[in-house]
């Protein structure tokens, strides 16, 4: 099966699985090989295949609930600096003194 972090789906379910080599890259000068998913049962198959997708589905909410979390914590920083100008420029704006209808400026 070539899945991605399909190895973890087996440990959970405590089912043996086996790393599947699938060939051999060179890189450097130097043969390295290449694995692709995990070799199951084919009795497990089904089963590891329908863990899968629900754990994908499971790691993606959890990745937007964090992705939303964030945005507020970035929303907080910058109302939290939005008010702190603000009592900065109330405090140390130069007072100007009251002008008179008829002036010009």
């Amino acid at each position: 099966l070539r899945l991605p972090r399909l190895a973890a789906v087996c440990r959970r379910l405590e089912i043996d699985a086996a790393p599947a080599m699938v060939g051999f890259e060179r890189q450097g000068g130097r043969s390295y090989p290449v694995i692709e998913g995990v070799v199951v049962c084919a009795e497990f198959a089904d089963l590891v295949r329908d863990a899968h997708v629900a754990a994908e589905a499971a790691r993606q909410e959890k990745a937007l609930r964090a992705r939303a979390r964030e945005a507020g914590k970035q929303w907080q920083a910058l109302l939290r600096l939005m008010v702190a100008k603000l009592h900065i420029q109330a405090e140390f704006k130069p007072k100007r003194p009251a002008r008179a209808e008829g002036q010009r400026q």
